[in-house]
């Protein structure tokens, strides 16, 4: 029985058209429907993904409940010459079969019924056990496999087929002594289901140390330690095997330091079969140090980078002398554990990271000199996870660390305490946040969870978190179609918006996404979080980037089965199943936007107007309901709306500035972006800034200073007015209440 307000519709049309197929699309992740579809049989398709189909008159339809409920199978006729068997495959009669026993049948349908041809007898089991095993079983070298054996009371293997799922994985159809290969370091769970015996049903932990892989950078260019490099280059990563692609997304997470002045282009190239990854005219300041790091990668083959990679070049024509540092990472308590320590430059900006060795110590070589922080997340056997930063004086605040050129730094300790255990089966303060998809590309959450595309069209889903408290943590799991869409990446924060972590100052970090066939698992946490740092109340996760295919025809749906939302006393894996609906746009939209004047004073009063128009191939305005979306990605300037739900084709929103510069409005529409630009001008000031009003009364607790001398000079006037192009600095300045605070977010 399917029972939902959302199934109403359906029912109507299957009790006036009972010859529709019924498209039943169960949930992979646990019990329940996730989507229920009319297909017309002149018009058929194959079943989709974890679906299965029904004839609609083998339905009964219930429209005043919302219900639909699926008739019992008839009754099938078993074969004179059957072979029937026990569990152990000596021969039965059919009159040796007992009421409640459970059987496997296999049999074919005649056309008029259905005739049995086998019968074997399920052997009894009171519980299974799962009993994985660590080991090389991939010939690899490294012991990063895990080999499940499932058992019953007897110990004995199991026959019967079973679902495994690892972590946030989608279930594998397998049997007892399936592998599971090149796992990353660290605490896994492993969890069993036997679909003949739903009641049956294990899970175990499993915990990784072995770090370690064939796969590994064999040249670069520039090259280790370069000089003259051109100020224009294209810089090349070659690794001993091809790099693992999932539609647009390509599995290595990499970063040059300083940033280059474009910085990674969006013009990357794979090369010698994936082996060779190319970024084209990366443009680099005179004279500058870089350091380029590979810090994860996946092969074509599974195989993990062990050791994050990196090398130093210069535009310059010598290269500065580096230094290293040393030290390690200890737990209170004698839990295993793995982890990765992490160099943060005076601004906050990561610099470099590295694997801990099984010991817990580490080693950073060739930093170039400068101020640094380090912390330390770990992950111990037990699953519980900790993170911090050095603070060798335990004064609560990160201790600085200065390196000099060609000095060697070791003793550098970090010392973590586990949170306490939760108990099993209590639901932490996080079991009931909600999650919620957003298809809507601007800032905030605009809860629009259906979109229609062309195909060979970008799109984005936006994940929230809602209701959630005292987060300092989370793990993303998302699904999707891959013959419907290709997974281009996905990112921390929006154009307008940080990601939910940084709320309230907290050094966030994220993942490089772990990608699968149809899977994207994302994760982020604070490092060394503060009570003051979790964060509470809702905002975003991440962003996912997809592109339609170019035969996308047929409605897909994206999907998130299940989020892991980590507070500062325990873990929550909330199953929340939320969707977004993406379906083929019937026809390609061509967009014309237009500006009654190109030029507006910045005066924060004279409008400019922005009008859309939507037209077909043909020419003809659009006349569909279609909603234009307006914002302005560049500029200070501000519109009057942002969205605009139109029936002609048109549609007008006027826009204002504030600051000269030139006002950057982006629109779109089924699909379809178009920009149009504003400049915004300088302002006459008459009086030459001496009749200008200035705001009176008592200062802050915050305040703007145009003198850049320590304190307040309270000067909020330049003495001359400022020619286009000039630079001018503002202190923003903390005049009370300052005192014990943490961090600030302007």
């Amino acid at each position: 029985i399917v029972t939902h307000p959302g199934v109403t519709q359906q029912c109507d049309f299957l009790r006036r058209q009972p010859d529709l197929i019924v498209a039943i699309q169960r949930d992979p992740f646990g019990p329940g429907v996730t989507a229920v579809q009319l297909i017309d049989p002149e018009f058929p398709r194959p079943p989709g993904p974890d679906e299965i189909f029904q004839e609609g008159s083998r339905i009964e339809v219930d429209a005043e409940n919302a219900q639909i409920t699926f008739k019992a199978d008839p009754p099938a006729r078993v074969a004179e010459n059957a072979a029937i068997a026990d569990a152990g495959g000596n021969p039965l009669t059919l009159a040796d079969l007992q009421p409640g026993q459970r059987v496997f049948v296999r049999g074919e349908d005649t056309g008029g019924d259905i005739l049995i041809t086998g019968i074997t007898v399920i052997p009894q089991i009171d519980f299974v056990r799962v009993q994985p095993q660590i080991g090389d079983f991939d010939g690899g070298g490294i012991d990063n496999d895990v080999q499940v054996e499932i058992v019953d009371q007897n110990g004995v293997s199991l026959s019967l087929p079973v679902r495994l799922f690892l972590d946030f994985r989608p279930p594998e159809d397998a049997r007892s002594g399936y592998i599971f290969t090149n796992l990353v370091p660290g605490p896994h769970v492993v969890e069993v289901e036997v679909p003949a015996l739903p009641e049956l049903f294990d899970r175990q932990r499993v915990f990784i140390s072995a770090r370690g892989s064939a796969f590994q950078v064999t040249e670069t260019s520039p090259g280790a330690n370069a000089t003259g490099v051109p100020l224009i280059t294209d810089i090349t990563v070659t690794f001993n095997e091809p790099l693992r692609q999932f539609g647009d997304f390509i599995a290595i997470s990499g970063v040059i330091n300083p940033s280059p002045k474009n910085d990674f282009p969006d013009r990357i190239d794979l090369q010698d079969d994936g082996k060779t990854i190319r970024f084209e005219n990366v443009e680099l300041q005179e004279g500058t140090d870089y350091t380029l790091a590979v810090v994860a990668a996946t092969s074509r083959s599974g195989n993990i980078l062990a050791q994050p990679f990196h090398i130093q070049f210069s535009t310059g024509t010598v290269l500065a002398e580096v230094g290293n540092l040393a030290g390690a990472v200890t737990l209170t308590t004698s839990e295993q554990f793995v982890g990765t320590v992490r160099l943060f430059d005076e601004t906050g900006k990561q610099i470099r990271e590295t694997p801990l060795e099984t010991n817990g110590s580490f080693q950073l070589s060739n930093v170039f000199s400068g101020t640094y922080r380090l912390s330390a997340d770990i992950q111990a056997e037990d699953g519980r996870s900790a993170s911090g930063f050095m603070d060798a004086n335990n004064d609560d605040t990160p201790d600085t660390i200065d390196l000099q050129s060609g000095e060697t730094r070791d003793g550098l300790n970090i010392a973590l305490a586990l949170p306490d255990p939760v108990q099993p089966g209590t639901g932490g303060v996080n079991r009931n946040a909600g999650i919620a998809l957003d298809m809507d590309s601007r800032s905030g959450n605009q809860a629009l969870d259906s979109l229609k595309a062309l195909p060979d069209a970008e799109i984005q889903v936006a994940v929230y978190a809602k209701n959630v408290e005292d987060l300092i943590g989370f793990n993303v799991f998302f699904s999707y179609d891959t013959t419907a869409v290709a997974f281009k990446g996905v990112g921390e924060d929006t154009r307008g918006e940080n990601n939910l972590l940084r709320l309230n100052a907290g050094l966030a970090v994220t993942l490089p996404p772990n990608v699968g066939v149809g899977t994207v698992e994302y994760a982020g946490a604070i490092l060394g979080p503060t009570p003051q740092q979790a964060v509470s109340g809702e905002g975003l996760l991440g962003v996912f980037k997809f592109r339609t295919r170019k035969h996308f025809a047929n409605r897909t749906d994206l999907l998130v089965p299940r989020v892991l939302l980590q507070s500062q006393s325990g873990a929550d894996t909330v199953s929340v199943l939320a969707r977004a609906a993406l379906a083929q746009a019937t026809s390609r939209i061509l967009m014309t936007l237009s500006a009654d004047t190109q030029t507006i004073p910045a005066d924060g009063k004279t409008t400019a107007t922005i009008k859309a128009e939507l037209r077909d191939a043909a020419g003809i305005p659009v006349t569909e309901e279609t909603r234009i979306l307006f914002e302005v990605i560049s500029g200070a300037a501000s519109l009057d709306q942002t969205e605009v739900l139109t029936s002609d084709g048109t549609a007008k929103v006027s826009l204002l500035g504030s600051t000269p510069g030139t006002a950057v409005i982006e629109v779109r529409a089924d699909g379809t972006t178009e920009q149009i630009k504003v400049a915004l001008t300088p302002t006459e000031d008459p009086g030459g800034g001496g009749d200008t009003e200035l705001p009176s009364g008592p200062r802050g607790p915050i305040a703007l200073d145009l003198n850049t001398d320590a304190g307040d000079q309270e000067q909020i006037q330049t003495s001359t007015t400022p020619k286009p192009g000039d630079q001018v600095t503002v202190d923003v300045v903390s005049v009370s209440g300052a005192q014990g605070q943490i961090g600030f977010q302007l």
